[in-house]
């Protein structure tokens, strides 16, 4: 018996001192783990997905094949310009999208979106226009 105490007595420090670096160690590779955003890669941040064709962003575009209007970000508002000048060479009537404003905030946008839901304005730009022959 007195020969357990001995050896308890004498590896208790090291089993302490083991726990407290694997406790630290742990609390270093939670930290390492966080996405950590600097002031300057605040521009590369992505608004999130508003749809499987749009993400969020500042941009108004009016959607004419799901007739919607969208606050968009500028890849997907360049992607509702390249939609629109492919439907132009193909000569198509009907136009899949139209780039409409882009805006200095996303409040903005979302007050143009919001007065352009409700006012009852016929959507004349999904319709090829003679400019764009």
């Amino acid at each position: 018996m007195k020969q357990i105490i001995f050896i308890f007595a004498i590896l208790s420090p090291f089993i302490c001192l083991a726990n407290i670096v694997e406790k630290n160690i742990s609390k270093e590779q939670k930290e390492s783990a966080r996405p950590v955003t600097k002031v300057n890669e605040v521009s590369e941040i992505r608004g999130p997905m508003i749809s499987s064709y749009y993400r969020s962003g500042s941009n108004l575009v009016y959607d004419c094949e799901d007739q919607h209007f969208a606050c968009v970000d500028l890849e997907s508002f360049g992607k509702c310009e390249t939609w629109r000048s492919k439907a132009v060479d193909r000569v198509e009537d009907f136009m899949p999208c139209a780039p409409l404003k882009k805006f200095k905030s996303d409040e903005e946008c979302r007050r143009a979106h919001y007065n352009n839901i409700y006012a009852k304005i016929p959507k004349k730009f999904c319709i090829r226009t003679k400019k764009e022959d």
